[in-house]
């Protein structure tokens, strides 16, 4: 800012003396009728300049607030990543290819059949679409504004569930038990023959759906007949298995070739690469902070099928800032030991897959400095997160009948 004004007022000033000797040629051959139409003129030409400037330099300071909210850990930085992070072209080749395969392969339209109900719960996850009540809980406290759903209370029990040993890291203290279960005919049917579904009881912990192919199609994503490549995320989303994943081995490499050890966090790029998730329709993943205990650059690609209507949230201050997916887009943050940065996914009507990559501070940096400061601000939250009763009324559907099953679950 410094350095811009001080380059600017040397320019002003130059622009003054020559005002001033002008003025003064000005006053000796003509009139005061003439001086005032030059004057008029004159202010005319200037002061979109003068707007024009400010209104950069404005841009410039609030797009660095973003930036410096971001480096302490406080806040997301959300742009195009085709310009400012082109080095990832070569991963969102690899994810739309795998994203394409996965969501025609698996019809998920409506992820509440899929919801993990709270502990204990795991005879209704066994009929599957049962536990619609408690999955909205979760996805109306992302899209509410956080001041007005409970805040610092509410976010208390999702700590909780943070420590549960299902596969969240290091910050884990709660061991779950694991015992494998049939679901019923009628869910298993309804995904289709390309996948068997089983249950894995985690009691004292949160159950989880395990997806396996069967191998009927493609395989160079879903695997051979019997690989275990997806599961249940938290509570309302669906991981990709990282490891021994097809699609996971080869973004790996790739972010490994693309990158280079300069640009990955860590040297080893199956630790860089954080996994590929899915949010179907309705889908979700509820407030998290990663465990707290993870640290570094996080930078997130979405690839969706229709725009605005899936959200990245995260934590303001005593507030909630949604910002509502486009195409393209990337979400970076920096997660700091000690300092959550508190956040939650949500879709109503897009598919959305999303590939999470850590990344070295260099890199960030270098994104940094490439991105506009008119992308930045484009892409704030500046829209309010919907209420669900305002969209689930939009897409004709209630909590009790979700996707045309009844409140009992059954389909």
């Amino acid at each position: 800012e410094n350095t811009f004004w001080t380059s600017h007022q040397k320019m002003a000033n130059s622009m003054l003396a020559i005002g001033r000797r002008m003025w003064k040629r000005l006053l000796k051959r003509v009139g005061p009728r003439q001086m005032v139409l030059f004057g008029i003129i004159l202010v005319a030409i200037v002061n979109p300049w003068i707007l024009y400037h400010v209104w950069k330099w404005d841009q410039k300071r609030r797009a660095g607030q973003l930036i410096e909210l971001a480096m302490q850990g406080k806040g997301v930085l959300t742009f195009d990543w085709r310009e400012a992070a082109h080095e990832l072209n070569p991963v969102w080749d690899e994810m739309e290819r795998c994203s394409r395969a996965l969501t025609e392969s698996v019809p998920v339209t409506d992820m509440s059949l899929l919801y993990t109900c709270e502990v204990g719960g795991e005879a209704k996850m066994q009929r599957g679409g049962a536990c619609t009540e408690e999955g909205f809980k979760h996805l109306r406290r992302i899209l509410v504004p956080l001041e007005e759903g409970g805040g610092e209370r509410m976010l208390q029990e999702y700590d909780a569930f943070e420590k549960e040993n299902r596969g969240h890291g290091a910050g884990a203290t709660v061991q779950c038990g694991d015992v494998e279960l049939d679901v019923e005919e009628g869910l298993q049917e309804a995904l289709g023959g390309n996948v068997s579904l089983v249950l894995d009881d985690l009691n004292p912990c949160h159950s989880r759906y395990r997806f396996k192919s069967t191998g009927a199609v493609h395989p160079e994503v879903l695997g051979p007949a019997g690989h275990h490549f997806a599961t249940t995320h938290h509570l309302g989303s669906i991981s990709y298995k990282k490891q021994e994943g097809q699609c996971s081995g080869r973004l790996a490499s790739i972010i490994n070739a693309s990158l280079g050890l300069w640009g990955m966090q860590w040297s080893d790029p199956v630790r860089t690469f954080r996994g590929m998730y899915w949010y179907p329709p309705y889908g979700f993943t509820e407030w998290h902070t990663d465990g707290g205990h993870v640290n570094g650059w996080r930078i997130y690609l979405s690839n969706i099928d229709v725009e605005h209507q899936s959200f990245f949230v995260h934590k303001k201050g005593e507030g909630s800032v949604a910002i509502p997916d486009r195409h393209f887009q990337a979400n970076m943050f920096q997660v700091i030991p000690g300092q959550p940065l508190w956040h939650a996914v949500g879709s109503l009507s897009a598919q959305r897959v999303s590939v999470g990559i850590a990344i070295s501070k260099k890199l960030a940096e270098k994104i940094i400095a490439r991105i506009p400061p008119s992308e930045l601000l484009a892409r704030v939250g500046t829209r309010p997160a919907p209420s669900l009763a305002e969209e689930v009324e939009r897409h004709g559907v209630s909590v009790g009948g979700i996707g045309g099953r009844g409140g009992d679950g059954e389909w």
